[in-house]
């Protein structure tokens, strides 16, 4: 299943559509993702710890490193009907996949079931299962070379 019908320039298109696919499949094979906070720490440890390559910067933000790349994607994502943001009032964003979106993702898995890249990552999503956010938010300002000033 295609993402996009229509031809952009390559050079950002491309990496646009990697990251999305790959967000996919990391989604699916995570069922949810539990907090806007926990989503970022994610994408980023994958990408930092264990060699994902995504194409989003990461700056130091409070919580841990953010990329407002990543979370315009996840908008986009939700925007295009393939993820479900659910929130209410005191609980933390929940992201899981709508049907649309699984179907998708099962189908880019099929497409890549021999990418390594795509491999590598599936097979380093069950080291995020049951740790608990401020675990990875440590373990991200740790792999990030933090300001002392939002370290405290």
């Amino acid at each position: 299943m295609k993402l996009f019908n229509h031809t952009r320039k390559k050079s950002w298109s491309s990496k646009l559509k990697r990251d999305m696919e790959l967000l996919l499949i990391m989604l699916m094979n995570l069922k949810e993702i539990i907090g806007r906070t926990r989503f970022q720490k994610i994408v980023f440890l994958l990408e930092q710890k264990f060699g994902v390559a995504f194409s989003y910067n990461f700056t130091p933000y409070y919580y841990g490193p953010y990329s407002s790349d990543l979370q315009h994607e996840i908008n986009l994502l939700s925007l295009m009907g393939f993820v479900d943001i659910s929130h209410s009032h005191g609980v933390p964003y929940t992201h899981r996949l709508t049907e649309r979106g699984i179907l998708a993702a099962k189908s880019i898995e099929e497409q890549y079931r021999k990418d390594h890249e795509v491999l590598h990552l599936i097979s380093s999503i069950g080291y995020f299962k049951g740790k608990p956010t401020y675990i990875l938010i440590n373990e991200a300002k740790k792999l990030m070379k933090y300001p002392e000033i939002l370290t405290k």
